[in-house]
């Protein structure tokens, strides 16, 4: 299923048209891809208008990044949701996250999360994992 999953994203990100597709660093886009699995009872529909009301809004106050929830449709991993952060280059996701696994946290990043803290921690309501602690998978493009 990891595999669908990563071929799933890599799909969704190379077709994406996002508003800084036009970045000034292309060899730098970066996108970082999460899983996301639904609790128990959730209604999907709310889910995914919460995603659309709430989070997307959220992202706009940040610059930058963006983020987005991809449902699949068909396939194999038919109903799976990934949630999928958009940095319009390499260099702005290493301005917010400057380590992998960094035991302190940049002033950048606690800035980005006073924007962004009520949707995640609504977003939490609805799927079993915590987004932000979940394996994660950052794909930067070879151009």
């Amino acid at each position: 299923m990891k595999t669908s999953i990563k071929v799933l994203a890599i799909m969704l990100i190379t077709a994406s048209n996002v508003s800084f597709s036009q970045s000034t660093e292309p060899n730098g886009r970066t996108y970082a891809v999460r899983l996301m699995t639904l609790k128990e009872g959730v209604n999907p529909i709310e889910f995914e208008k919460y995603a659309l009301e709430k989070l997307d809004p959220a992202f706009r106050n940040v610059p930058g990044i963006e983020a987005k929830v991809a449902k699949a449709d068909r396939g194999t991993d038919k109903g799976i949701y990934l949630l999928i952060y958009f940095y319009d280059s390499k260099a702005t996701r290493n301005y917010y996250y400057p380590e992998e696994n960094a035991e302190k946290v940049p002033d950048a990043t606690l800035e980005m999360h006073s924007h962004i803290e009520k949707s995640i921690v609504g977003l939490y309501e609805f799927v079993k994992q915590e987004p932000t602690s979940m394996e994660y998978t950052d794909y930067v493009f070879i151009e």
